[in-house]
Parts: C-alpha cells; sequence; structure tokens
C-alpha cells in the first residue's frame, strides 16, 4: 500500500495506519515540498507522481499497489491513477475534491495574501485546531503546516487542483470518503469513475486518519482486502440533505 499525506502535512500522518497494518507492505513517502523531501520541490501533481513512479520501479518485487490518500495526496493519487492504472490495484481517497472550480479556485487566489499579513502562529493554532490534530502530534508537522501558511504555496497548489482531471479512462475501483464536518466536493468521483463510489464518514473532519485512526485503518483493511466498506460508512445518497462532498 502506498499512502500519501495531505498538503502542509507529512508521512507522520500515518503512524497510525503503519503500525497497525505491520502484516502489509506500506510506504509513506514525503511528497515533495514536504517533510524530508522539502528539496524537491516544487510540489506539482507531476512533479509528485513521476517520482512516487520511480519509488514503485526501484521496489525489488513488482506488483499492483493499493494507493490511500488524503487531500492534497488524494489529488496525486488519482493523478497516479491517470497516467498508469495498471500499476494500481484500487484507490481510497479521503477528503480529496474531483479538482478545483474556476469560482473556488479564483476565491483561494484572492484570499491567498492574507496569509503573508496574519500572524504565522496565530494561523498554526487554528489550523490545529480546525483538523483536531491531536496535541501529541503537532510538532510533526508544525514545520510542513507553516510552510504551507502562505501565499505562494497556496496559489501554486490552487493552480495545481483546478487543472486535475479525473481518470475517467481507468478501470480502477476508487472508494471517495467524505468526513461529516469537511466539504471537499467528491460526488464527481463516484459520478465520473467507471469504478467510483463515494461514502460519508459520521463524526469527523478533515484529518479523522488522526481523529479516529482505529476506524480508519479498519476501513482501509475492509476496502484493499474485501473491496468493501461497512458501518458506519453510509453511501452519500442515503445520509441528510446538506451533506458535504
Amino acid at each position: 500500500m502506498l499512502f500519501l499525506h495531505g498538503g502542509g502535512l507529512n508521512s507522520g500522518q500515518w503512524a497510525p495506519q503503519m503500525a497497525d497494518l505491520s502484516e502489509f507492505h506500506c510506504l509513506a513517502p514525503d511528497l515533495p515540498e514536504h517533510g524530508l523531501s522539502a528539496a524537491l520541490g516544487p510540489f506539482t501533481l507531476e512533479n509528485a507522481a513521476r517520482r512516487l513512479l520511480q519509488l514503485l520501479d526501484n521496489l525489488p518485487v513488482r506488483q499492483p499497489v493499493h494507493l490511500v490518500g488524503h487531500s492534497l495526496g488524494g489529488a496525486v493519487a488519482l493523478h497516479l491513477l491517470g497516467k498508469a492504472p495498471e500499476r494500481f490495484a484500487s484507490a481510497l481517497v479521503s477528503g480529496c475534491a474531483a479538482g478545483l472550480s474556476s469560482f473556488l479556485a479564483g476565491l483561494s487566489r484572492l484570499s491567498a495574501p492574507l496569509l503573508d499579513w496574519l500572524p504565522t502562529d496565530w494561523l498554526l493554532k487554528l489550523t490545529y485546531q480546525q483538523f483536531r490534530l491531536p496535541l501529541a502530534v503537532q510538532p510533526v508537522f508544525g514545520r510542513d503546516l507553516r510552510r504551507s501558511l502562505s501565499a505562494d504555496f497556496t496559489r501554486r497548489i490552487t493552480d495545481e487542483l483546478q487543472g486535475l482531471r479525473l481518470p475517467t479512462a481507468a478501470q480502477v475501483p476508487v472508494l471517495a470518503l467524505v468526513g461529516e464536518h469537511e466539504t471537499a466536493a467528491a460526488r464527481q468521483i463516484g459520478r465520473q469513475l467507471p469504478q467510483g463510489r463515494v461514502y460519508g464518514v459520521p463524526g469527523v473532519r478533515h484529518v479523522w486518519n488522526l481523529e479516529a485512526p482505529e476506524l480508519f485503518t479498519r476501513v482501509v483493511s475492509d476496502w484493499v482486502q474485501r473491496g468493501e466498506v461497512g458501518p458506519p460508512l453510509l453511501a452519500l445518497d442515503q445520509v441528510r440533505r446538506g451533506w458535504p462532498g
């Protein structure tokens, strides 16, 4: 399994899953411009995909890989499916939009300069609270989150997400998950991908693999081993009106 972390985070995001999925061969690299790969930037979907495919090429055993991507890492996973679908057995993406509309992209670019004016420490504290990051893991992400809280980073990531195209020709099972308290627009993943499915996760926010690690790990295991999901996940057409996604 190849785990791809969210923007402004790093491979440390997957520590609970690395510990609990030891029966699988799990890889959790740092994406370009993050963690130990900070010098490999700038981040682009193409740069990330190219380096990840090189990583897989260097493995001693070549076999289909299960992708698990969160947020920006989910966008990388979808880009990988478009480039080399034959390399992957399945994909699970969480908190990942199916691209970015012109309206939202424009709004992001207009608001980006505020990040260079507002106090970084205040923004960092707000991010920790919004993501419900446990106190014990906050130092793991401090440097990467500080780097991401800038106008330049935000504009470049916005450009990449606006340019994301869904891999509609890829015959790979894709499970898209949306936390009840987040707003990632994932419905198009289920509508446009041949084997796409979208489910909601009650009671969780964006970085729920750290907020509810046991549940996230169980969902990953069920999906990879059986291609199934179970309670408490709900298909989005079964939940109340207004559920994001």
